[in-house]
């Protein structure tokens, strides 16, 4: 992440609700974090 300018990682800790890698296909995790990267992404114009 230090390569990455303005890179952030979240870490989804383990747990009874986590299931390894499949966890990335449940966007409860994470759901939060995307819509804060969304609303600061530039927005493109047509």
């Amino acid at each position: 992440m230090k390569r990455i300018k303005n890179g952030r990682l979240y870490l989804i800790p383990a747990s009874t609700e986590t299931r390894g890698h499949g966890t990335t296909g449940n966007a409860k995790f994470y759901a939060e974090q995307l819509r804060q990267l969304l609303q600061t992404a530039p927005q493109r114009t047509m």
